[in-house]
């Protein structure tokens, strides 16, 4: 695929499957709030409703998206792995679960419920098995040791050629596993947006501006996300103090969960002498209102992203946006919006200042009306419908 805007999506125009036999298993090691949390629920909700048999495991008991799931429509089923620790009786349960179906294709989410849910899978039963990969490029070096060996693990495997397929969220997560998107086990399926949730919306604004007790004239600037070093919050601080200095009445808000990361954040908050001007919201339930309430939508990622869902989700709410130039930004980014390279501060201080004085109602509604044609649900799940079907045969 080359670089630029991807202006149209194939609809496969795969229908309804009441009477689909195999079982559709997707395993994710919780439904903390997140990316990769809220996209495996976004999907087993589309495919049930498609009249696919779902079954979504959680391993451990942090579900904080579990009222999200559509449970007329599907099985879910919680483990409750206590600890990283933890591996003695919940690899009894799942394997013993995953035994008891007769037929199904299963969905390892991420590397570590991948790894040992393609294990059991492999050799305890004849599902067939499919990788998802949510990220793309990985510093090995900002997780601890445990963490990296079931990063190198997984990918040794999935660049093995083992298991059924491969499910990259973003083209450039398929260059670095070194495999090509037109062989015929690798599929590309672009997350997907929800657009009943994310929207443009005054009512939303200002529920938004009222939590963060800003009036509507404050100049509002936000980035989403974990706070993990892959986000490079630093990046974004420094902007922000650059931008501060000229222009004392813009806010920065910064949405993301992580205990010892916010230490480190508001540690430097405090160090730049920015208290008052970063507003730290910590996790949050209320991304929709806070996309809505924000002006300009920062990420300043430097690796590991595929598709970022809080930039798409700021899109489809009409939000402009600002992206360091990973994974599959330079495909999806639209016209009115702007790229910088990854650690380029100066560069997101002057893209954040050319978007506050540019942007329009008539350039937020052709971004959302962008973003709702690309990051459909419905492109999304005939994707995933083509995929399993032909696991099914």
């Amino acid at each position: 695929m080359s670089a630029g805007r991807l202006d149209s999506v194939p609809d496969h125009g795969v229908g309804i499957k009441n009477d689909f036999p195999t079982e559709v298993i997707f395993i994710i090691r919780s439904l903390a709030i997140g990316g990769a949390e809220r996209q495996i629920v976004t999907t087993a909700n589309a495919l049930a409703a498609r009249g696919y048999k779902i079954t979504l495991i959680v391993l451990s008991s942090s579900i904080e998206l579990a009222s999200d799931i559509e449970l007329d429509r599907l099985n879910f089923i919680l483990i409750d792995k206590k600890s990283r620790w933890n591996i003695g009786g919940w690899i009894v349960k799942l394997a013993g679960y995953l035994r008891s179906v007769p037929k199904a294709v299963v969905f390892g989410w991420l590397p570590s419920e991948s790894l040992i849910s393609f294990f059991i899978s492999n050799f305890f039963t004849k599902h067939r098995y499919v990788w998802s990969v949510r990220a793309s490029t990985v510093n090995y070096k900002e997780y601890d040791w445990l963490t990296s060996v079931v990063y190198r693990a997984h990918r040794f495997l999935v660049r093995s050629r083992s298991g059924d397929a491969v499910v990259f969220n973003s083209y450039a997560g398929a260059e670095v596993y070194g495999i090509s998107a037109a062989e015929f086990r690798c599929h590309v399926i672009w997350n997907a947006v929800d657009q009943r949730v994310f929207h443009p919306s005054n009512v939303l604004r200002k529920i938004g501006r009222t939590y963060l007790n800003l009036d509507e004239s404050v100049p509002l600037v936000g980035i989403f996300g974990r706070l993990i070093a892959a986000k490079d919050h630093h990046t974004f601080l420094m902007a922000a103090k650059h931008l501060n200095r000229q222009h004392p009445d813009i806010r920065f808000m910064i949405v993301g969960g992580g205990e010892e990361g916010g230490r480190l954040i508001e540690s430097k908050v405090r160090s730049m002498g920015l208290d008052g001007v970063v507003l730290m919201t910590g996790a949050s339930r209320h991304i929709p209102e806070l996309l809505n309430a924000a002006d300009v939508v920062v990420s300043t990622s430097k690796n590991s992203e595929g598709v970022q869902n809080t930039l798409i989700e700021a899109m489809c709410c009409g939000r402009p946006i600002v992206a360091s130039e990973v994974g599959d930004v330079r495909h999806f980014i639209s016209e009115f919006d702007l790229m910088v390279p990854p650690g380029d501060s100066d560069g997101v201080a002057a893209s954040i200042l050319t978007l506050l004085s540019t942007d329009t109602a008539e350039m937020r509604d052709k971004r959302s009306a962008y973003a709702n044609r690309i990051f459909s649900i419905d492109r999304m799940t005939n994707e995933f419908s083509k995929l399993i079907d032909s696991l099914n045969n």
